[in-house]
């Protein structure tokens, strides 16, 4: 029977890192030849300002059906573009902007914002706590919610509390050791009966080869606590460099020390090297958020430095678990009204396919970014990233605001590294930016 029909846009293919081609539906007119295609070319959402600089964008693509949108909608306000110094600067903003469409009777949850990356939703998190913005991460965690974070922090705290057993049970067997449910209960019964916590009682049953650890298990046990009193030496040399102890370091080590201690973590735990070797692009994305991990860091000793000489570690803990809570009205005079109903949607393109918005903000749009850097030297990656920017500004129903930064910090940097505009927002008509 003749009853086969499909249903699908071609500008709007975006998941090749999920196995989808593009193909498919160009494809389908020459696999099924006696197929009616209809071109479904009306846009009900956007203004005309906004379709006209989606069909700028998209028409850059080669491998794709000839055709543009068209709207009967109101031409519709200009698209915004901003140019921030760095993504702090960016993240202001993106909140300053919303506070100004919340006070003129926008919802919260007609407003969105799209990134290429999850990390880049720290910058943009942060300064909503400070706003007192309400927000949602959309199919996905807050920053200091992901496991990954979660993780690495989990070890600091162990580091400098040998009695955290909650950081302990965290960090034992992530990544995965081979130490199995049995071994831990062997554990804590022996913890309970020394009166000791959970890191020192392995320590002391490991020393003294105790009846319940199998010969195996005593060698992952070894390993594991060589470790950790390696890096609590670490650790105990980055609280001398931020409590400013180390005589001869220099203000650049001192910067660095919580950032390169993190970095040391994630090293010799093997965090990295097992993500690394996933080759996926959750492992990607997670080794992304580590990476931001780093920024933050380094960003909180920089500042905090300025303002006092004597930092420590858990200065550090205090103020993620502080920024966890969404618990950073510092500056309370840019608090938001507390009458705001429902929240902002914070996501990456990626999940944004399928939804729309009444404003929109599109942030990072960036050679490296928005394209991605792995895509910049590919022709079949690079058309996906458009597509993906495609996907990005028509979710945009009335207002559409671009943004992008002129440096963002880079860890191992000491100077912020400076990058160009995205090709993007030269297709769509913003001449002149390079």
């Amino acid at each position: 029977k003749q009853n086969l029909c499909a249903v699908g846009d071609d500008d709007q293919s975006i998941y090749a890192f999920r196995g989808a081609s593009v193909q498919n539906i160009l494809n389908f007119k020459q696999d099924f030849p006696e197929a009616e295609v209809v071109t479904l070319k009306q846009n009900y959402r956007s203004t005309k300002k906004i379709i006209e600089a989606a069909n700028n964008i998209i028409i850059n693509n080669v491998t794709r059906a000839k055709k543009s949108m068209v709207t009967d909608n109101p031409e519709g306000e200009e698209i915004s573009l901003n140019q921030a110094y760095d993504e702090k600067e960016e993240a202001e903003f993106v909140s300053q902007e919303i506070c100004h469409l919340l006070q003129n009777g926008h919802k919260a949850s007609e407003i969105a914002v799209f990134y290429r990356t999850n990390a880049q939703s720290r910058a943009v998190e942060e300064i909503f706590c400070e706003y007192g913005l309400p927000y949602e991460i959309y199919g996905g965690h807050k920053f200091y919610d992901r496991k990954e974070i979660k993780d690495i922090l989990s070890y600091l705290k162990l580091l400098i509390n040998s009695q955290d057993n909650e950081a302990f049970l965290r960090v034992i067997n992530t990544p995965t050791r081979g130490i199995g449910k049995t071994s831990l209960e062997g554990l804590a019964k022996y913890a309970s009966a020394t009166g000791l916590a959970l890191l020192p009682a392995l320590a002391k049953a490991t020393s003294v080869k105790a009846s319940w650890v199998s010969k195996a298990n005593h060698s992952k046990f070894a390993k594991f606590l060589n470790m950790i009193s390696q890096l609590r030496e670490s650790a105990r040399t980055a609280n001398m460099l931020l409590s400013g102890q180390s005589l001869g370091a220099s203000l650049g080590e001192r910067k660095g020390a919580i950032a390169h201690l993190l970095k040391e973590v994630a090293e010799k735990s093997e965090y990295l090297s097992r993500l690394q070797a996933e080759e996926t692009t959750e492992a990607q994305s997670r080794l992304e958020n580590i990476e931001e991990l780093y920024r933050v860091a380094y960003e909180f000793t920089e500042r905090a430095l300025t303002q006092e000489d004597k930092l420590s570690l858990n200065d550090f803990l205090d103020r993620a678990s502080l920024s966890s809570q969404s618990d950073m009205g510092e500056k309370s005079d840019r608090q938001a009204s507390s009458k705001i109903e429902g929240s902002i949607s914070l996501m990456t393109l990626h999940l944004a396919k399928g939804l729309e918005f009444d404003s929109v903000f599109l942030v990072g749009m960036e050679e490296g970014l928005l394209p991605h850097s792995r895509s910049i030297y590919q022709k079949e990656a690079l058309e996906e990233e458009r597509r993906l920017c495609y996907v990005g500004v028509t979710r945009a129903k009335r207002k559409l605001f671009l943004s992008y930064a002129s440096s963002r910090r880079s860890y191992g940097s000491q100077s912020p590294q400076y990058g160009e505009p995205s090709r993007f927002l030269d297709e769509i008509g913003f001449r002149n930016l390079f």
